[in-house]
């Protein structure tokens, strides 16, 4: 009988000193559009539907550079180059299976772009007065819309990762949408209004980074240190070694072009 415990004793001692050894580096960097910094979108009105002499003022959130050329709201990922999954460092544990909370604010899904792990689950919460009707158009996980009534909120599981973001919307109000990064760790990140992004405690080794805007789908192509790189070759992507510590690509500069479908 003693031996029955001894051989998954030693697997998962083999397994604790394994995640030990595993060295963490943390990737940086500032996406930058790579031109003149388009003019900030234009508030516009729309009245709600449904909701007498009731109107909210919308933005179009598609794109979005700063004066300084901060690009907001790119997608980038890690993953590893073998196709294995990536080790997860144990500072993410306490999130691995909360629930995560996609705000509707004036007929804004904030924020726009919503990173979240299979293994999270997503909680839709209005704070309007007035009901909303989101959906969420994903490939790996099945479509579905959920009719949310005035002030309330409702769950739902993203158990497998989209390959890229999933459009979320809303049946009622067709202005209204954002994006929903699904992944199967936490190895993600989504730029700032500035451009700047932080991935922390990656495993180290070699991967590939995936990198990806509303407005061109995958990122093909950048300029990285004063050299323009492919981003995408396929079926790769980027590879990039993480080094244990800091990992700092400095301004990833897209050129406007490329922001158009």
């Amino acid at each position: 009988m003693l031996q029955r415990f001894i051989l998954p004793a030693a697997i998962l001692l083999a397994f604790v000193c394994e995640l030990r050894a595993q060295e963490w580096g943390t990737l940086t960097g500032q996406f930058i559009y790579d031109g003149t910094p388009p003019a900030p979108p234009v508030p516009k009105k729309f009245d709600i539907p449904g909701e007498k002499g009731e109107a909210i003022e919308f933005i179009d959130e598609s794109l979005l550079v700063d004066a300084k050329g901060g690009l907001a709201n790119v997608v980038i990922y890690v993953q590893p180059e073998s196709g294995k999954e990536l080790a997860v460092h144990p500072d993410y544990e306490e999130t691995a299976n909360a629930k995560v909370v996609l705000e509707i604010k004036n007929c804004r899904f904030q924020p726009h772009v919503f990173p979240m792990r299979t293994t999270q689950t997503l909680a839709i919460k209005s704070l309007d007065p007035f009901g909303h009707n989101p959906r969420i158009d994903g490939l790996a996980n099945r479509p579905f819309g959920e009719i949310i009534p005035v002030k309330d909120s409702f769950e739902q599981l993203m158990p497998s990762p989209e390959r890229v973001p999933a459009h979320v919307g809303c049946n009622i109000h067709p202005f209204e949408n954002g994006y929903l990064v699904v992944r199967p760790d936490p190895y993600v990140a989504v730029s700032a209004p500035d451009g700047m992004f932080t991935i922390a405690n990656i495993p180290t080794g070699a991967h590939e980074l995936v990198i990806w805007h509303e407005e061109s789908s995958y990122v093909k192509e950048a300029t990285i240190g004063g050299v323009k790189t492919a981003l995408r070759k396929k079926p790769k992507f980027y590879p990039y070694t993480v080094k244990a510590g800091p990992n700092d690509l400095g301004q990833i500069k897209v050129d406007p072009a490329l922001l158009t479908r």
